[in-house]
């Protein structure tokens, strides 16, 4: 979700579909698909460290199959200024690696994904100040309708998945 606050108008990939509206597959991929996948990706990680590089290799690679036939199959996702699969790769990696890390090491967590953050924005020239005033207007705007709602219940919706396996 953050990524569609910092980066609106100069998005380096989203999503199209002739069924379903851009911003459906996002609220979709943002509230359900993500962290469902999280989840799962956590719920199995194995203990000795030989073991873990594995499974995050397989899950990288699961991901980034995924995104592959979405891309190359479906033409539901496509890439901008400069992104490729490669770039996938990388965000994969650090999601997994930043989801793993963030119950033994919150604050080294928030400071890697900052400095992560920040060097995408960097490298891909996304224009904070300008991006944040335009969709600070489109954030109002959301609150007043149903997709904030529909965002409430998503992450209720995660946090209740959350306490279950808890």
């Amino acid at each position: 979700m953050f990524y569609y606050v910092l980066c609106y108008p100069r998005l380096t990939w989203d999503f199209s579909s002739k069924i379903f509206s851009s911003r459906f597959l996002r609220n979709l991929h943002t509230f359900i698909v993500n962290p469902l996948i999280i989840l799962l990706f956590l719920h199995h990680i194995p203990k000795r460290l030989f073991h873990q590089v594995r499974y995050f290799i397989k899950w990288i690679f699961f991901s980034l199959m995924i995104e592959y036939i979405g891309h190359r199959f479906f033409r539901m996702i496509y890439f901008m200024r400069g992104w490729n699969l490669a770039w996938s790769a990388v965000l994969y990696g650090n999601m997994y690696f930043l989801s793993f890390l963030v119950r033994k090491h919150p604050l080294l967590t928030y400071f890697i994904s900052f400095l992560f953050t920040a060097f995408l924005l960097f490298f891909f020239q996304i224009p904070i100040i300008p991006n944040l005033k335009n969709n600070w207007a489109i954030a109002k705007e959301i609150y007043r309708s149903n997709y904030f709602v529909q965002g409430i219940v998503g992450v209720c919706s995660f946090l209740l998945l959350l306490f279950i396996m808890w």
